[in-house]
């Protein structure tokens, strides 16, 4: 109770009473019913070797990254005066950790710039609010969507958390990520062409009640750079 009143305040200050009402009205809806659409993107982290920290480095005092993989570690961010547990993203941190889910963090100060996910196996794919995408695990990644603090976006933030994702990922032997995208979040869709990924496909999810479908369509064309689906406003 206390962490959802914390994080409760916490969208109120970040976000606004608007946001507060829209995610406690998607929250209950999302329980009958839910059908969404997504580009599904994938990027090849042999690319990444070439890229330089410094290249991706934002201009801000303070910058504490993190990688958390269990909730002891979360609990000991905690105690260090790093807050984790009180932002409003929409993934339960307990639970995707609990399944084996790792959150790649970026504090500024003792604030919490920016958070996104990965999993490594189906079950932490399973602790992610993430429709079901074909992953091959032996050699690929689910990477989650990322939260950015509204504080600190557009500072370059989310892209140096992707470069340090990316890194962590090629040391850990994995070959390629793999990650749904909302039509119609532009804010994704810019991230990723500023990042060398590219749609390969396009992916529709239906929920109703306790049944759920999930189909996975390629494009006709194959692959499409996300910065040409970001040039034609993410209309495609």
């Amino acid at each position: 109770m206390t962490v959802l009143l914390r994080r409760t305040k916490r969208i109120l200050e970040t976000e606004g009473l608007l946001a507060l009402m829209r995610r406690g009205l998607a929250s209950v809806t999302c329980r009958f019913f839910v059908y969404r659409v997504y580009y599904l993107s994938e990027f090849e982290l042999e690319n990444a070797r070439r890229w330089r920290e410094e290249d991706f480095l934002p201009q801000l005092e303070g910058l504490v990254f993190r990688i958390v993989t269990t909730n002891l570690e979360a609990d000991e961010l905690e105690r260090e005066g790093l807050e984790f547990r009180s932002y409003p993203y929409d993934i339960d941190a307990r639970k995707a950790l609990d399944k084996g889910a790792m959150a790649l963090c970026i504090f500024v100060g003792s604030e919490l710039g920016t958070i996104g996910w990965v999993a490594l196996t189906p079950q932490a794919m399973e602790g992610l609010k993430e429709p079901p995408l074909k992953v091959d695990f032996s050699r690929d990644a689910l990477a989650a969507p990322v939260w950015t603090n509204p504080k600190y976006r557009r500072m370059g933030l989310r892209r140096y958390r992707t470069f340090k994702l990316r890194k962590f990922l090629l040391e850990r032997g994995v070959a390629v990520t793999r990650g749904p995208i909302a039509k119609g979040n532009l804010v994704s869709v810019r991230a990723l062409s500023k990042i060398d990924s590219r749609i390969y496909g396009e992916g529709r999810y239906l929920k109703l009640l306790w049944w759920t479908s999930w189909k996975e369509k390629p494009l006709d064309s194959g692959y499409m750079s996300a910065s040409a689906l970001w040039g034609s406003g993410g209309r495609q």
